[in-house]
């Protein structure tokens, strides 16, 4: 379901960087807050937040956010929201006056993690405050990943305040002990045909098989045009206990070289239709298809060689 273009809305126009921040526990916080989530654009010299803008609406207004997990289908998560002013039994709640500017960057933001054995208890005490927009079986919930999920609330004559469905979903933010940098240690061949289709087997850091994929990369032509082609494996069967992948080298583009071609080949997160930031179509499906890359230091990025 999607809002139509002249009812109230919101808008990501800056996303949460995906990793990097650590998951805390109540235990850990005392003494010091918990890390800040920081904006997809934020650098050393110049921090930012993920910010969100309401569109099609001037007035008092209410936004709520919340943990949800990551699937296309989410599920209300039972991680808790802390640190911010407006954070309370594990939700944020963000006024908005109606003299304000209808953008906002949300700062001071953790993740508070909460333990399996507890996550029926969070999610009722989420629920008696606000309704779950979001059903399923709490059991079998990621607890390393989470998405922010923003809803808008806006007056109505009663000065009663009413959510705007749908809510919008962030990128998925990866808890920093659980969720390494990506690394290839080591692979079975570093060569194969220009036709593709041999098997190779690379054993890498730890991996989430739901969103891994391994990417081949050359830059040819005087306009350095970009080939970019994907190795072919099923992340159910192909990813093992999350170190191994076994995959099928793509066919080069050109099957008619005379001589051996290098490219590079690197991991890479894929971004999910939900991970976008304004852009996408009015029906809410993703435009932007294109995968995060990942700067990779010179031992993280290896050669193929096409014979």
């Amino acid at each position: 379901m999607s809002a139509h273009r002249g009812e109230p809305r919101l808008v990501i126009t800056e996303q949460p960087q995906s990793r990097g921040l650590r998951f805390r526990y109540q235990c850990e916080n005392r003494g010091f807050t918990p890390g800040s989530i920081l904006g997809a654009d934020s650098s050393p010299q110049q921090r930012s937040y993920p910010t969100v803008e309401i569109r099609n609406y001037k007035g008092p207004a209410k936004i709520v956010i919340s943990c949800v997990t990551t699937e296309d289908f989410p599920r209300l998560h039972p991680h808790r929201l802390v640190g911010h002013e407006g954070c309370r039994e594990g939700i944020c709640e963000i006024s908005v006056s109606a003299e304000a500017i209808m953008a906002y960057s949300v700062k001071s933001l953790g993740i508070q993690c909460i333990r399996r054995k507890d996550i029926e208890a969070e999610l009722k005490i989420r629920e008696s405050r606000y309704q779950n927009p979001f059903k399923g079986n709490p059991l079998t919930i990621n607890l390393n990943a989470i998405r922010l999920c923003f809803e808008l609330h806006v007056e109505n004559s009663d000065g009663q305040f009413v959510p705007m469905f749908p809510p919008v979903l962030s990128t998925t933010i990866y808890d920093k002990k659980a969720s390494p940098s990506l690394v290839i240690c080591s692979m079975s061949a570093t060569d194969g045909p220009a036709s593709g289709g041999k098997q190779i087997i690379l054993l890498t850091e730890k991996v989430n098989k739901d969103d891994i994929q391994v990417r081949f990369y050359r830059e040819h032509g005087p306009d350095r045009k970009p080939w970019i082609a994907y190795g072919k494996f099923n992340p159910a069967t192909n990813v093992h206990k999350q170190f191994a992948i076994v995959l099928k080298t793509p066919a080069y583009y050109d099957p008619r070289i005379t001589e051996p071609v290098t490219v590079i080949w690197q991991e890479e997160v894929q971004r999910g239709p939900w991970e976008q930031v304004d852009g996408g179509s009015s029906d809410g499906s993703a435009v932007d298809s294109e995968t995060s890359l990942y700067e990779f230091s010179l031992e993280d990025i290896f050669e193929c060689l096409y014979e």
